[in-house]
């Protein structure tokens, strides 16, 4: 199994109670009432799993957009060092 992430109601480490799992601190229980999860279950952040996922892609995007600014200004030096040739 992998690493357990944190409670996602308190950031507290995971108890194991017989393979599932519980934060002791603040104990919620899932839409059944139950209090104990699997690892898995544990483990599943959806949305954090989806922000996490279109920030790379901003970052990604951005990235393009800072080297296609950084070009652009290349080329803006360029005419302007051919027109002062040109004078």
């Amino acid at each position: 199994m992998s690493e357990l992430k944190a409670c996602p109601f308190c950031g507290r480490s995971a108890e194991d109670a017989c393979g599932d799992l519980t934060c002791s601190f603040c104990i919620h229980a899932d839409d059944t009432g139950e209090a104990y999860v699997l690892p898995e279950v544990w483990n599943a952040r959806f949305i954090e799993d989806s922000l996490r996922t279109r920030i790379t892609k901003l970052e990604q995007e951005l990235q393009s957009i800072k080297t296609h600014v950084q070009s652009l200004e290349s080329e803006v030096r360029h005419h302007r060092t051919m027109r002062g040739w040109y004078r």
